[in-house]
């Protein structure tokens, strides 16, 4: 069955720097990259290609792939050498005919795969390390970079940080994350929320900044972030304004996710009534959640649950083995607790 796309013509209709790479992220087959493939447009023949190499929007067929791709390789289109090379077997006599065809044409994602082949190459007994001192592959990364390829950016970026192959270089590092940043990467987004939240690799610390990158990160799902956007409004620094419900928002959709510590959180705010009404029970249900993942923070909620029968009936035995556990974990309000109540 074939799953026609409505979005490849807005998709082609994009400007025209936008990265064959790019596209791939969200291309998906239709009768109208058919049709312009046909009509001999290079770049469609490459995206119709990988449509069929990766099965996407159709049922993956290589030969079918290989052929267009080899139409738009006619053409001496780099991204069709490329991705032609992907056909094909690593290290297979097609591979490396046609990966090299794209590296001769500085291709961004041939790049950074030759400058993964030094990262990750091996030193064994009867060959030495390609790569000893990473300057061969800090060279490949960059070149793939300065073309715009996002995870060379990152990947650069870090080695700056860690003077792997080049020297040690926080303002460089930022740059790099900055431009993946503003591609949409959320891990770089993330990073640069960081730095600003902390005053970190040679960044003065501004909390508005931080809320910005926080906040792009988190709407494409980087839990970390929604967390620490959480504590910036309850906290309310740095000019960014108290606010006890944008908290108590980002924290549920990290807790709805998973994040354990913000499990404990709003479970802290229902409790004490914080940026909402008070509610004994939400409270009571997400220290169990929380505590569900031996979190010392949820035991302790939990305990105190059951102690003072908030959300839950009294039961001081179960409290006192909850809040035991937690101060097993290091609590010291927990053992504080433990010391000062009767059970």
């Amino acid at each position: 069955m074939v799953y026609v796309s409505f979005g490849t013509l807005a998709l082609l209709a994009q400007p025209s720097n936008m990265p064959i790479w790019k596209l791939t992220e969200t291309i998906s087959y239709s009768q109208d990259l058919v049709s312009r493939a046909s009509r001999g447009d290079a770049n469609a023949q490459v995206l119709l290609g990988y449509c069929y190499s990766n099965g996407k929007g159709i049922a993956k067929d290589l030969q079918e792939a290989i052929g267009w791709l080899q139409k738009a390789a006619n053409q001496g289109n780099a991204d069709g050498y490329y991705y032609l090379s992907k056909c094909y077997s690593a290290g297979s006599s097609e591979q490396k005919v046609w990966f090299q065809k794209a590296l001769d044409m500085k291709h961004p994602v041939a790049l950074c795969d030759q400058a993964s082949t030094y990262d990750y190459a091996v030193r064994t007994i009867d060959q030495p390390h390609p790569d000893p001192d990473g300057t061969k592959a800090t060279k490949f990364y960059r070149e793939s970079a300065e073309r715009g390829y996002t995870w060379a950016q990152i990947r650069l970026a870090g080695r700056c940080l860690d003077g792997k192959g080049i020297a040690k270089d926080s303002t460089e590092a930022v740059k790099w994350y900055r431009k993946a940043a503003e591609q949409g990467d959320r891990g770089s987004q993330f990073m640069l929320a960081i730095y600003y939240d902390f005053g970190k690799a040679g960044l003065r610390q501004n909390q508005q900044e931080a809320v910005k990158w926080y906040t792009l990160a988190a709407k494409q799902g980087r839990l970390e972030a929604m967390f620490n956007l959480g504590l910036i409004y309850y906290k309310g620094k740095g000019g960014v304004k108290q606010s006890y419900a944008d908290a108590l928002k980002w924290w549920t959709m990290a807790a709805e996710e998973g994040e354990v510590l913000s499990m404990g959180n709003v479970a802290s705010m229902y409790r004490d009534g914080l940026g909402t009404a008070k509610d004994y029970n939400k409270a009571f249900q997400w220290f169990l959640r929380a505590a569900n993942k031996d979190d010392a923070f949820g035991l302790f909620g939990l305990g105190q649950c059951y102690y003072y029968g908030q959300g839950i009936a009294k039961d001081k035995t179960k409290a006192k083995s909850l809040i035991q556990k937690a101060a097993d974990k290091g609590r010291t309000d927990a053992r504080k607790f433990l010391n000062e109540n009767s059970f």
